[in-house]
């Protein structure tokens, strides 16, 4: 989602001036900031952007319930050991899916290359926003009254015993106990109800200042929405003309285009839920150089499972996981493969040749001790440089990806 009240203007490192916009995806914690040299493309970029989450989103909750749906399926009591075998194998094909795509990113991107061009921003988005209707809320629904007492009931009618016909005092104690019994329960239904009468009295009385609120804003609420869809939608008009010029800005090298063009490019790449896949990118014209600042993932958010396990004769599931240290190892592994994935896929998709080097700095939240979160900046623990001439003679697919980012002069910083 994004708001275009939060439209800026600003000037980026290398001179640029542009307008961005917050964009952020509350289901899949992620956010990052979309720019452009003009407001209404800015704001059109923003929208795909918010469809790409969108999408993403969907897949994960798709994913999550199947995920789910197994771990449930595996506690009922009336499975075979032949079915809860088969789950314990779904569970471990799903694991392993997002085991492979979170620590061999570069491999994934290596057989996964980007498919990209303008056409992309030709994309058409409808005006997103429901229409408003009048609306209060759910109707309160009328309570359920509790059966009123009788006298005749079992509990208030007196319980004589034999000898109580021959001691009349007893029986009339006996009689006015009963009666008292009924008296207090007949009270004690009475201010029941009559407290259950007042908060839905109450309750409809708020849901019918709310209805007659909702229906008195209708109309100014539909105008200021046709306004704003009118508004949307000549942006996007006026952005279909736009990608046009921008495609053919691209071919000149514009700064703005090959900031616009790349990207998205890169928004497009697909990564798994763990990582925040937030940067944003600057352009310097007389080297040619594209700059990524690209928030990294941090630790703990990347998966250890890697099997999970059924034992026939404990009737349950084990999950096996790596080491912490073996974590920490493979995590270590995607400082040297994000960088060189990004190099390669700005890089193929640069027909232009607009792009002569990129440079790739990895930004990491550090935790300080104690404390879960903290308010610093996030540091810059990868800082690499690719020459254009140099990276496209490198094979990808053949070479070590430590050893390659270190041709590079890449260097990676302490996380202490």
């Amino acid at each position: 989602m994004y708001d275009k009240e939060a439209l800026e203007e600003f000037t980026t490192a290398c001179g640029l001036k542009r307008y961005r916009v917050p964009v952020s995806d509350p289901a899949l914690n992620r956010h990052r900031f979309i720019s452009s040299d003009t407001p209404e493309f800015t704001l059109h970029k923003a929208a795909l952007q918010e469809k790409l989450w969108v999408a993403l989103a969907e897949q994960r909750a798709e994913e999550k319930r199947r995920r789910l749906g197994l771990e449930m399926n595996g506690k009922r009591s009336d499975l075979t050991a032949r079915q809860k075998q088969k789950i314990a194998e779904d569970r471990t094909v799903m694991a392993r899916e997002e085991f492979s795509h979170t620590f061999n990113t570069l491999e994934y991107g290596l057989h996964h290359p980007l498919d990209f061009n303008w056409d992309f921003f030709r994309t058409s988005m409808p005006f997103s926003v429901p229409r408003p209707s009048v609306s209060a809320g759910k109707e309160p629904t009328p309570p359920i009254y509790p059966r009123e007492p009788q006298r005749t009931d079992f509990a208030y009618t007196p319980k004589y015993e034999a000898m109580d016909v021959l001691r009349p005092g007893r029986k009339q104690q006996k009689d006015k106990e009963a009666q008292e019994r009924f008296r207090e329960a007949h009270k004690h239904w009475q201010r029941l109800c009559g407290r259950m009468k007042y908060i839905y009295d109450e309750q409809m009385a708020d849901h019918t200042r709310k209805l007659r609120q909702a229906t008195e804003n209708l109309p100014k609420e539909l105008a200021a929405w046709e306004q704003a869809k009118a508004e949307y939608e000549q942006i996007q008009e006026m952005s279909m003309s736009i990608v046009q010029a921008k495609e053919e800005a691209l071919a000149q090298h514009d700064p703005h285009a090959v900031l616009d063009y790349f990207d998205m490019a890169l928004a497009t790449s697909s990564y798994p839920a763990a990582f925040p896949h937030s940067f944003e990118m600057d352009y310097k014209p007389a080297t040619q150089r594209l700059i990524v600042d690209y928030l990294l993932p941090s630790l703990k958010a990347l998966p250890r499972l890697v099997t999970v396990v059924y034992n026939e004769v404990t009737d349950s599931f084990s999950d096996q996981i790596i080491t912490v240290e073996q974590q920490a190892a493979l995590y270590t592994k995607l400082f040297y493969e994000i960088p060189l994935r990004t190099f390669q896929e700005l890089f193929s998709l640069d027909t232009s040749d607009a792009l002569q080097s990129i440079r790739f700095r990895g930004y990491l939240f550090l935790e300080q001790a104690g404390a879960e979160r903290t308010n610093l900046p996030p540091t810059c623990i990868v800082d690499v440089k690719a020459e254009r001439s140099v990276f496209t003679g490198i094979g990808l697919r053949e070479s070590d990806a430590i050893s390659t980012f270190e041709k590079l002069g890449g260097v990676i910083h302490s996380l202490v």
